[in-house]
């Protein structure tokens, strides 16, 4: 197998995180916090040179780097012992720092769990069948469905739906169809990604300009209404085709376009506050990423109080089957009550 003799230096990796979860400490510990980093770090820096990557544009290089700011950005480089309110939160909204530790701890062991799987994996690629007569997907019809619910969903006014959501608060009414009609379109448009990067990899050269045409006019009036959700997730699936068929992405390359995201959504960020930034300069730039950093601790201390839920919280799915809800309500219990939303907000 091609990464055989590497696979030790990633288990070596994986055992450190494991021994570090056993030694981590009760309260805040920088000492700590940056050696799990530093393991970090060393094992994605195997990872990446033994991959050998000839475009770091792919779901690795995004994903590890999202994790990274997420698990280390605050206890490494933002946590000042001198103000332990949780920046980017609400007033009175705290990390309990006896939990940071293990947080931080069991990040690293993830990690490190990841890379040791994605080179144990067998990365035999099966020949293509029917070289000489390849069939491509026509995706004329979905593009024509899904280029009508977007400019539906812009007419029944998605865009004004943002401004006043981010200008006026929660209180906003918000169109049930219109709900539902960003959900399908959202379904379609990775139907289209899917089907399209299907297309090219049997070799089909043309480009769905409708279907792109659409996608960035969407993305870009919801950038001007200050939602960085939607236009985040267009903007990498079509860069991802964009990189994967007609440009290759280096280092220095993939290093400042991730600049340019982090900075353009802070300045989205300013924009949709009034030009108010509640912080620094450079922690508001990743304060999107450091933001679900209080969930982990949070999640940890939750289970460290009342135990492990043993999938309760997962019991909201079965709101996909009719009437179940309400069953469920009739038997005394509230079914509101085991979102992982509300145990973390009580």
């Amino acid at each position: 197998m091609k990464y055989t003799k590497s696979k030790p230096v990633f288990i070596g990796f994986l055992i450190t995180s494991i021994i570090l979860y056993l030694f981590y400490p009760h309260t805040f510990s920088n000492t700590f916090n940056m050696a799990c980093f530093f393991v970090c770090l060393c094992d994605i820096f195997f990872y990446f040179k033994v991959q050998k990557k000839d475009n770091l544009f792919d779901f690795d290089s995004i994903f590890l780097l999202i994790l990274c700011i997420c698990f280390y950005a605050y206890p490494v480089f933002i946590y000042n012992t001198d103000n332990i309110e949780f920046v980017f939160f609400n007033q009175n909204e705290y990390i309990n720092i006896k939990y940071i530790g293990k947080s931080i701890a069991i990040s690293t062991i993830a990690i490190c769990s990841y890379c040791l799987g994605a080179i144990s994996e067998n990365k035999k690629v099966l020949p293509m069948k029917h070289q000489n007569s390849r069939t491509y997907i026509n995706t004329g019809q979905i593009t024509l469905v899904f280029c009508a619910l977007t400019l539906l969903g812009l007419s029944l006014g998605s865009v004004d739906y943002y401004k006043q959501l981010y200008s006026e608060g929660a209180d906003v009414y918000y169109n049930p169809l219109l709900g539902q009609i960003s959900a399908l379109t959202k379904a379609l448009f990775y139907t289209i990604c899917g089907t399209e990067f299907y297309n090219i990899y049997n070799g089909n050269k043309k480009i769905n300009y409708p279907f792109l045409i659409v996608a960035l006019l969407d993305a870009s009036l919801m950038l001007t209404a200050g939602n960085r959700t939607l236009p985040s997730e267009y903007l990498i699936a079509i860069a991802f085709f964009i990189f994967y068929r007609y440009h290759k992405v280096r280092l220095v390359e993939f290093i400042a376009m991730m600049l340019i995201a982090f900075v353009s959504m802070f300045f989205i960020q300013m924009f949709r506050q009034d030009n108010n930034a509640t912080a620094e300069f450079g922690i508001q730039i990743i304060s999107d990423f450091v933001y679900p950093y209080r969930l982990n601790v949070v999640s940890i201390e939750y289970v460290e109080k009342f135990g492990i839920l043993w999938g309760s919280n997962f019991l909201t799915v079965l709101g996909v089957i009719p009437g179940l809800t309400s069953l469920i309500n009739s038997t005394g219990f509230d079914a509101g009550m085991f979102n992982s939303a509300y145990m973390f907000t009580q």
